[in-house]
C-alpha cells in the first residue's frame, strides 16, 4: 500500500513538472496579444509573425463559443492584420451568401449604415456592436482603393435562402434580360421555402429542376460585353448554386452536406476573386478544424489547399457564456458563469500562463518534446454553438495539433454587445 501511495505521488509530481514545463515554454516562445478591442495593433504578431503566414492562401479562424466578445474582437484584429500585411482581401462567414450580400455592397461604398447592414444577417449570433465595427472599418479600408485590391464580404453557409431571388432579379433588370414569368416565380418560392432537418420537404426537388432551368435560360440569354460583365454573371450564376444548396438543407440536409456546400463555396469565392487572392473565414472550431473528418469545411480545404490552408483554434479558461439550458426552456437565453477549468481540459494549464491572451503556432510548438506531447495528448476543450452552454457538458477530448494549424487561448471570456 506504501508503494502504490509513492508511486501515486511520483505520477502526480510528474504531471505537475510537465504542465509547468508546458507553461515555462508558452510564456517563452507564445505570442502575447497585447490590449483589448479590436483597434489595438498585433505588435507581437507583427515582430514574430510565422513564416508560413506568407505561403498560405486561406485562413479559417475558429471559436469555441459563438457568443464571446473577446474572440470576435481578437479575429477582427487578426483579419485586419491580414489585409494589411500579407493581402487578404476575401473575407468569408458561416452565414447566408443572400443576408450577407447588402454587408458587401455597403464596404463597396454603398447606401445605408453598417448597423442596418449587419441586421439583416442571416445568423443573430453575428449582429453585434463588435461586428458592425469590423465592417466599417473594412469600408474604410476600401475608401479610394481600385476594385482589384478591395476587401470582399461573403456568406459562405446554405441554410438561408432570403435575398438570392433578390440578387438574380436585379441582375436580370440592370441588363435587361428577357426571362419568363416561370423563372420569376421559381426563384421566389425557392428562396422562402421552409423545411426541417431530416424531415424534408416536398417541393424542393421540384423547385430544384425548375431552377436549373431558369439558370439555364439566363446564361443562353445573357453574352456579357466584357470581362466585368461575366463576374457579374458568375456571380448571379453563383447564387442559383447557392438556391440549390439551400433546397438540398430544407429537404433534410445533413450537417456533412452542409459543410460540403461552405467549402464549395469558399473555394468558389476565392477563384472568383482572382488566382490570386487569399481569404480568411470566420466560423466555428467545428466547422475550420483540419481533422474533424471528411464532412468538416475544414478537412476538405485543408485536402484542396495543403499547407496554404492555416486553421486556428480557439480555446478558453473562463468566463461568461451565453446558454438557453438553464432555465429548461430554450427560449429563454441565460448566462452562465464558469468560474474556473476543468482540470481534464487544455485551458486547465493554458491558463496558468503570463498572458491573458496568446497565440501558439503548433508547427513552432513540435519543436519541443514537452510541448508536442502537450499538444497531442488528446485532452478536453469546451466548445458551444449556436443554442450556447449546458452546465453537464464538461467537453470534448481532441487532439489539438491535429485539429488545427494554430490556437489562440483567452484566459476569460465575456458576451458581446448584441444590437438593439
Amino acid at each position: 500500500m506504501k508503494n502504490l501511495y509513492l508511486l501515486l505521488l511520483l505520477a502526480c509530481a510528474f504531471g505537475y513538472s510537465q504542465d509547468a514545463a508546458v507553461v515555462n515554454w508558452i510564456d517563452a516562445n507564445a505570442i502575447a496579444i497585447e490590449g483589448a478591442g479590436q483597434d489595438a495593433p498585433l505588435s507581437n504578431l507583427k515582430q514574430n509573425t510565422p513564416a508560413i503566414f506568407n505561403d498560405v492562401k486561406l485562413f479559417g479562424f475558429g471559436e469555441a463559443t459563438h457568443h464571446t466578445k473577446e474572440f470576435f474582437d481578437i479575429k477582427a484584429r487578426f483579419f485586419k492584420y491580414l489585409a494589411e500585411n500579407n493581402g487578404v482581401r476575401v473575407f468569408m462567414i458561416e452565414d447566408g451568401f443572400g443576408p450577407d450580400y447588402n454587408i458587401n455592397a455597403y464596404i463597396a461604398g454603398g447606401g445605408g449604415t453598417a448597423k442596418e447592414a449587419v441586421s439583416q444577417m442571416g445568423f443573430s449570433i453575428w449582429m453585434t456592436e463588435e461586428m458592425v465595427a469590423l465592417v466599417e472599418w473594412m469600408r474604410a479600408f476600401n475608401a479610394n482603393r481600385p476594385k482589384t485590391d478591395r476587401i470582399t464580404f461573403y456568406g459562405i453557409d446554405n441554410q438561408f435562402g432570403r435575398n438570392i431571388n433578390v440578387i438574380i432579379k436585379n441582375f436580370v433588370a440592370k441588363y435587361n434580360v428577357p426571362v419568363d414569368q416561370n423563372f420569376t416565380a421559381v426563384i421566389d418560392s425557392s428562396a422562402v421555402l421552409h423545411g426541417q432537418r431530416g424531415k424534408g420537404n416536398p417541393k424542393a426537388k421540384g423547385y430544384a429542376k425548375q431552377l436549373a432551368d431558369a439558370a439555364l435560360l439566363l446564361k443562353n440569354n445573357f453574352k456579357p460585353a466584357d470581362a466585368a460583365q461575366q463576374k457579374e454573371l458568375d456571380a448571379t450564376l453563383h447564387a442559383f448554386d447557392v438556391l440549390q444548396q439551400f433546397l438540398k438543407h430544407v429537404d433534410g440536409g445533413t450537417p456533412k452536406e452542409r459543410d460540403a456546400a461552405m467549402a464549395s463555396n469558399a473555394i468558389w469565392a476565392l477563384q472568383h476573386e482572382g488566382t490570386a487572392a487569399k481569404g480568411f473565414i470566420w466560423a466555428h472550431n467545428e466547422h475550420i478544424e483540419n481533422a474533424g473528418g471528411a464532412q468538416r469545411l475544414g478537412h476538405i480545404l485543408k485536402a484542396t489547399y495543403g499547407s496554404a490552408y492555416y486553421s486556428m483554434g480557439f480555446d478558453f479558461g473562463k468566463g461568461m457564456l451565453y446558454s438557453r439550458y438553464l432555465n429548461g426552456n430554450m427560449s429563454a437565453p441565460a448566462i452562465f458563469t464558469l468560474e474556473a477549468p476543468f482540470k481534464d481540459n487544455y485551458a486547465f494549464v493554458l491558463s496558468q500562463a503570463k498572458a491573458d491572451a496568446f497565440f501558439i503556432d503548433f508547427k513552432l510548438a513540435a519543436k519541443d518534446a514537452v510541448m508536442d506531447k502537450f499538444i497531442n495528448s488528446n485532452r478536453k476543450n469546451i466548445t458551444t454553438g449556436a443554442t450556447g452552454y449546458n452546465p453537464i457538458f464538461k467537453g470534448n477530448k481532441q487532439d489539438i495539433a491535429k485539429a488545427y494549424d494554430g490556437l489562440v487561448f483567452v484566459r476569460q471570456i465575456t458576451l458581446p454587445t448584441y444590437l438593439k
